[in-house]
């Protein structure tokens, strides 16, 4: 099991380095522990260097907090988009969950 498949807050409460928020379910984590989205000429868009100027939200990646990111439209809000977010940005936020979770992605 991965942690893609892990629901988030498994963590001892202890973060080095910057610390942001989940989108998704609220709980606080260490940044490199999240994927950033961006929000840049009125659209969302995945972050994968985490520098990218514009709006930006944090998400654990793992099914479970993007489903419920989803749902609840938490995006949109915290990105002040007036427009729902593309299912390509969905895809594209849940392939890069997928590697991050087995280690394709560095942060």
């Amino acid at each position: 099991m991965s942690n893609y498949d892990l629901q988030a807050g498994d963590r001892d409460g202890v973060y080095t380095g910057p610390v942001r928020t989940c989108v998704g379910c609220g709980l606080q984590a260490n940044r490199a522990e999240l994927i950033r989205m961006v929000a840049t000429q009125g659209s969302a868009h995945v972050d994968l260097s985490r520098s990218l100027p514009g709006r930006g939200a944090w998400i654990h990646p793992n099914l479970s907090c993007i489903k419920r990111a989803r749902q609840r439209k938490t995006f949109m809000q915290r990105l002040r988009l007036q427009r729902d977010i593309h299912e390509s940005v969905w895809q594209e936020l849940d392939e890069a969950a997928h590697k991050m979770a087995h280690g394709a992605l560095s942060s």
